[in-house]
């Protein structure tokens, strides 16, 4: 029996689950019935508008900010689109909202994701140093809104008692602390320096021990990465940084929006968003004081409410009314935007891709006299060429564009994409004969343009499920294997525990093999990007290249490709006559 175990689409679907779970709970944990609740929605009317949309925009400055850091690389190729960052901003604040402890879930998952894209290091350095980030943002923040808040006090807008004087001078200290203690991390790095304080908490020092050992140099290279960005980067830090202080400056006017509609604070608008300022910096630090609690329930209202009395708004008639207002909104936002969240973690999980791409401009010298008047691709498989077969299997998958690369015997693939037009079209290799499949992959650049794509040879017989498996895989991009089904010319393939590829070999004694390349593949545009980029390096140097071997060289060095495995799938690559007899024989498709 197959040992079940965590995989990146399982921890998603957990996290889906238990934000789902969040919100019933959030509906229920209301202090006023279903009804009351709705005429307060309806009496708010287009106030509802702002207030909801305002975080458009928070959540934009927020993925900015991000993207700054995640983006600081000088291969444009290598960067994340503002789309993608923006999704996985909402997501992974909603995960946060809902998870019991802060950044449990948002801040797990936006890792999970981004290392499809650009690796588990990199992702790892990315979230943290954007976490570091938005908690340098908040002290700022918090700095700001004290400062306000004494004015007002010295100005007799605000209350300011001998107790809450001793109360701000402590918690304004508290943050300087943090400022302090945020800088030193800056500059030095925390990672592994958490990770061996953990390991001082009795019953963890051995948990702490085995996770250095296993992944120290990882960690020692995140908190490198930490360092760089504020010494050697300050311009993108300060940017970053900046960025995220404004989106906390921006979140004040839900406040300001709020008071307005409950009718509460100074008829002087500037004077209200400076009180709305205070507000939410006093709510801001209850809820982070509160942060174990799944939504802040609790410290958020809590927060809004001292934060009223501070400014005297509890004393005024419409005091009570804009508690309720503030309190009972801020929950419908949490709600719409969780929602939002939730929906985006599941839309575009899969590449719906329209295009393949198949290799084809190889002479196929092992079938000797057959390949001498037609290309390998058109040697018939039970009556019908393996090329054209493969036509046939795609379209039924959904694929509507198939570029087939060509060199050898090139007359006969443009002829078939006559007999198939508008899915067929053709890209010439002149160079066929003294060059090889990465090659010719990367002579297809510009008909490929911006498309993912399945990418696969022109010699398979397959199963359609290979196909529709690698379509709705989890990850963006995939190399299929299964376990060893040829008895000759095995292309072994080596994956890690995070499903990554690792090595590959003709030798199944050089690596340790997790299976047998089948040679389909599921390709991102912006991993095949990296790939031509990285390719064009050494293109001159090395025009006999394998497109298997560069896959691995990117996979190693730049950023993964993941290994999806099938059992029982009917396949066969055919490369001579003895394959073509095995094959008609076996493999029963």
């Amino acid at each position: 029996m197959k040992k079940w175990k965590w995989t990146k689409q399982r921890v998603t679907n957990l996290f889906f689950v238990i934000g789902v779970v969040a919100v019933v709970v959030m509906f229920f944990s209301f202090d006023m019935s279903f009804a009351d609740l709705w005429k307060r929605i309806c009496d708010a009317g287009y106030w509802l508008i702002p207030i909801l949309g305002l975080w458009l925009f928070i959540y934009a400055m927020n993925a900015v900010s991000w993207g700054m850091i995640t983006n600081n690389v000088k291969e444009k190729h290598h960067r994340i689109g503002l789309w993608r960052t923006y999704k996985l901003t909402i997501s992974g604040y909603a995960l946060n909202y809902t998870t019991p402890v802060a950044g449990l879930g948002g801040e797990p998952y936006r890792i999970m994701e981004l290392s499809k894209d650009i690796g588990n290091q990199r992702a790892t350095s990315s979230v943290i140093l954007y976490v570091m980030t938005h908690i340098l943002a908040h002290f700022i923040f918090w700095l700001v809104g004290i400062a306000i808040f004494v004015v007002l006090a010295l100005t007799g807008f605000a209350e300011c008692t001998t107790a809450i004087a001793i109360m701000t001078v402590i918690t304004t200290a508290i943050i300087a602390f943090g400022i302090y203690a945020a800088s030193l991390g800056y500059r030095h790095g925390l990672v592994v320096k958490m990770i061996k304080a953990v390991g001082r908490i009795p019953g963890l020092g051995k948990w702490s021990l085995r996770i250095l050992r296993r992944h120290g140099h990882t960690f020692l290279n995140i908190d490198e990465q930490i360092r760089m960005l504020n010494q050697q980067d300050k311009r993108t830090f300060y940017s970053s940084l900046g960025v995220e202080f404004l989106s906390r400056m921006v979140q004040s006017l839900e406040i300001f929006f709020m008071l307005q509609l409950a009718g509460a604070g100074s008829e002087n608008l500037g004077m209200l968003y400076l009180q709305s300022v205070v507000i939410l910096t006093v709510t801001t630090i209850m809820s982070n004081l509160l942060g174990f609690l799944p939504m802040q329930l609790g410290g958020q209202e809590g927060g809004i409410a001292i934060g009223l009395a501070l400014l005297g708004f509890m004393k005024e008639p419409t005091g009570a009314d804009a508690l309720l207002c503030i309190g009972v909104f801020c929950r419908v936002r949490e709600i719409f935007w969780i929602i939002v969240g939730l929906v985006l973690m599941k839309i575009n999980q899969t590449v719906k891709m329209k295009t393949a791409v198949i290799m084809a401009a190889g002479m196929g010298t092992r079938f000797g006299d057959k390949t001498k008047v037609m290309p390998k691709g058109f040697i018939p498989f039970n009556g019908v060429p393996m090329v054209e077969r493969s036509i046939r299997t795609l379209v039924r998958c959904g694929i509507r564009r198939i570029i087939i690369g060509t060199g050898y015997h090139k007359e006969y693939y443009e002829e078939l994409a006559k007999k198939y037009r508008p899915f067929v079209e053709c890209v010439f290799s002149p160079r066929y004969a003294e060059t090889n499949s990465m090659y010719t992959l990367w002579n297809c650049r510009e008909a490929i343009g911006n498309d993912d794509f399945v990418l696969l040879e022109s010699d398979l017989v397959y199963e359609k499920s290979a196909i529709e498996s690698l379509k709705t895989c989890p990850f963006d991009s995939a190399m299929l294997i299964t376990p060893v089904t040829k008895f000759q010319d095995q292309y072994y393939v080596q994956m890690n525990d995070r499903a990554e590829l690792v090595n590959c070999s003709t030798n199944e004694n050089d690596i340790e093999p997790s299976g047998e390349l089948v040679g389909i593949h599921k390709v991102s545009n912006k991993f095949y990007k990296i790939l031509c980029s990285e390719y064009e390096k050494i293109v001159d140097e090395k025009p006999k290249l394998g497109y298997e071997f560069m896959l691995l060289d990117v996979s190693q060095r730049v950023t993964p490709m993941h290994v999806m495995k099938m059992n029982g799938l009917q396949w066969y690559e055919i490369d001579d006559d003895d394959d073509l007899r095995y094959a008609e024989e076996n493999v029963m498709i």
